[in-house]
């Protein structure tokens, strides 16, 4: 079973209390007809507690910058719609795993609100949404066989920046805690890829 983050749990709490129960009441004797509004939850995983077991834990490492993002959209191959969107990076380097020979790779991200045959489906934004030019650090889990579209599977925590240039990335908070990390908030790119060349 997966584990929702305290963030996600609040998210689709707020949404329930905002949209009713699913059900609009038309009086006695009627129907009851379904909400146009549909929130969807994200699912994320616990984050491991060492930087060792993350990268043990997921099939691609990837020091990437943004090339291109993309707007909302429904995802259907859900019973209920996924809202995504699809974010193309290109691979500087590999510290894990294999990615195509062209070195672009697809990274959805979950968060946002899209139309779905005249119903509101809407998901709570469970990261910053990248922007083009991004550089970072991010470990990954594979979405099918083609190996080219990836899950981010710890939401923020799978995700180091870039402070703005390259050569100093900011250490999320759920990660600060990891004896790898301990006392740091930012560290310098080489140091972090060298880290996590010697841990994969």
């Amino acid at each position: 079973m997966i584990a929702l983050s305290n963030h996600a749990w609040a998210l689709a709490i707020m949404a329930l209390i905002a949209t009713g129960s699913g059900e609009v009441s038309q009086g006695r004797g009627s129907a009851a007809r379904p909400a146009q509004k549909t929130f969807t939850v994200v699912e994320s995983l616990p984050t491991p507690t060492t930087l060792a077991e993350v990268v043990r834990s997921v099939d691609l490492v990837v020091f990437a910058r943004v090339e291109s993002v993309s707007q909302a959209r429904a995802d259907r191959t859900r019973p209920v719609p996924q809202v995504r969107r699809i974010q193309e990076l290109i691979v500087l380097e590999v510290l894990k795993g294999e990615v195509p020979s062209t070195k672009r790779i697809q990274v959805r991200q979950s968060g946002g609100t899209v139309d779905v045959d005249g119903r509101e489906v809407s998901a709570a934004y469970s990261m910053r949404i990248f922007e083009r030019g991004d550089v970072a650090l991010l470990f990954l889990m594979r979405v099918g066989k083609s190996g080219a579209v990836y899950d981010i599977p710890y939401d923020d925590n799978s995700v180091i920046l870039s402070e703005g240039t390259e050569q100093f990335m900011t250490i999320p908070i759920g990660l600060r805690k990891m004896p790898e990390f301990t006392g740091k908030n930012s560290i310098p790119a080489p140091e972090l890829l060298a880290l996590v060349r010697r841990l994969s």
